[in-house]
């Protein structure tokens, strides 16, 4: 039987979803995402009437508070930084991997929102959160 990891990687942008689309092969590259990692890109809104996203796992979606990472330029903001509810995020990109599973995907898109970071928010702040479901629930990853 094949085995197939899933994760989310939930993210704020300053890209409209079609200029996210027109980096994401650059972005790919960049992180060295495997070619096997199937990403699905969407805005939060519209994954979440998808039939395969259970009731769990929109919950905790929206049950979940995230800070923004901030770079060195703006440390001096960290304490006053407010969280954002997760299901607040502007996109997420859905990452699928046969024979990988949950966790080693999550470290992909993980990689994958470094590379976000790196090229779209070098001195701004960035805020997003990846997700992986480990024995019924929901984990981040570290």
């Amino acid at each position: 039987m094949v085995e197939y990891g899933r994760a989310y990687a939930f993210f704020n942008a300053p890209l409209d979803i079609s200029g996210l689309e027109r980096e994401l092969p650059s972005l790919r590259e960049v992180s060295n995402t495997p070619d096997n990692l199937v990403l699905a890109l969407r805005t939060v809104r519209s994954w979440r009437v998808l039939p395969d996203i259970s009731e769990g796992l929109s919950r905790f979606v929206d049950g979940v508070n995230i800070y923004p990472i901030l770079p060195s330029s703006l440390a001096d903001q960290k304490q006053t930084a407010s969280p954002i509810q997760m299901g607040d995020l502007d996109y997420v990109i859905s990452g699928i991997a046969e024979n990988r599973g949950n966790e080693q995907v999550a470290g992909e898109l993980g990689d994958l929102l470094n590379g976000i970071y790196y090229l779209l928010h070098p001195q701004s702040s960035f805020t997003a959160a990846v997700i992986y479901e480990e024995n019924g629930k929901y984990l981040f990853r570290e």
